[in-house]
């Protein structure tokens, strides 16, 4: 059995381009489908915009976190599941919310703001949860050597505190 961290994938400029245009081609649609009118309307309900987000950086981390535990995920592919899991929403929920005739303004706004607040929360988040799993010490002095919000010595002594194992 091959180890996973040892398996490259190996994109194609040319496919990368295709789907760039593809992904812009879509947005455009979508966006030419939409109002303004829709958008003030979206942050006339914050609560729902807030309900999105919290979803989004609060329950579906804790969730991931959960589910690498009982799982037993170790290793990259547990960071990398806290890594999807902490990363802001896409495109593609903005494109799937159309697609299923929903309300394409709120989508796109949730999305906005979801990205505005990861560029803060992001890194903590990931950070937090991989100084919680039981591989916190190298995971950590990884993110510290790429200069990640992450220092080995203040999360090395939290995963000592807060480690499962």
């Amino acid at each position: 059995m091959t180890d996973v961290d040892n398996i490259r994938i190996a994109f194609d400029e040319g496919s990368l381009l295709t789907l760039k245009v593809v992904l812009a081609a879509l947005l455009f649609g979508i966006a030419l489908d939409t109002r303004v009118a829709d958008f003030k309307e979206a942050f006339r309900r914050p609560k729902a915009i807030a309900v999105g987000i919290a979803a989004q950086f609060l329950v579906l981390p804790g969730l991931v976190f959960l589910l690498t535990l009982l799982l037993d995920v170790r290793g990259s592919v547990a960071l990398g599941m806290l890594l999807v899991a902490c990363c802001p929403p896409g495109n593609v929920s903005n494109i799937l919310t159309h697609r299923a005739k929903g309300d394409v303004a709120l989508s796109v706004s949730m999305t906005a703001v979801g990205n505005v607040i990861a560029i803060f929360a992001m890194a903590p988040l990931f950070a937090f949860g991989a100084a919680c799993t039981r591989l916190a010490q190298p995971s950590c002095k990884a993110l510290s050597s790429t200069r990640g919000m992450c220092s080995a010595r203040s999360w090395s002594s939290s995963a000592s505190r807060l480690s499962w194992a």
